[in-house]
């Protein structure tokens, strides 16, 4: 712990996992990427090797590419707290998470817009999406969990892969977007990263 916020973009291949690293030492890991391997080879490199445990896990949507690394996470490392959207996957992979996370005793918690998750020295992350909006939406990408986290003048938005029309409708809401550091949505994909978003 040095009083600092650190995220690192982890390299987990064609895919999403951040973890952010609070100034008291606490850990969010938000998505997994695709491979399990690849996740605990990256985890390997920013967590001592004596550290099993993470604070709070997120998993923004149950697509492939976010959900694949963490399936197997449980067996590796204690985890307090997990979040997860509010639509649920059907995939054999999606099956295995809500397994591994029933064998825990871990209830997953669903994400909704307006919760905030405190992390002392004035670090907060707020959730933005899924919202009452996001009901109507078919698409799962559009369900992501949307995170705000804020330290003083430093803040991270982690978007997950939500497309455009969820983009207007945080700008609409008025929701914090501004952001120290943005998480390109959906990898960076034409049907995110909307002018009216970006500006």
């Amino acid at each position: 712990p040095d009083g600092r916020v650190h995220g690192a973009f982890l390299d987990v291949g064609q895919g999403d996992a951040v973890l952010i690293t609070m100034p008291d030492g606490r850990q969010m890991l938000v998505d997994g990427g695709p491979s399990a391997t690849q996740l605990n080879w990256r985890l390997g490199q920013e967590m001592p090797f004596w550290d099993r445990s993470l604070d709070v896990v997120v998993n923004t949507h149950p697509d492939s590419d976010h959900l694949g690394g963490l399936v197997s996470l449980l067996d590796r490392f204690q985890v307090e707290q997990a979040l997860v959207s509010d639509v649920a996957g059907h995939s054999e992979l999606y099956q295995q998470w809500e397994a591994e996370l029933a064998e825990e005793q871990l209830e997953p918690v669903i994400g909704q817009a307006g919760m905030q998750l405190s992390f002392g020295h004035s670090v907060t992350a707020t959730i933005l999406n899924p919202g009452p909006a996001t009901l109507a939406a078919a698409e799962p990408n559009n369900h992501s969990i949307v995170l705000h986290l804020q330290m003083g003048r430093i803040s991270f938005l982690l978007p997950g892969d939500i497309e455009a029309p969820i983009e207007r409708n945080l700008v609409f809401a008025d929701a914090p977007l501004n952001a120290t550091v943005l998480k390109s949505p959906h990898h960076g994909s034409k049907t995110s990263s909307s002018e009216m978003f970006l500006e």
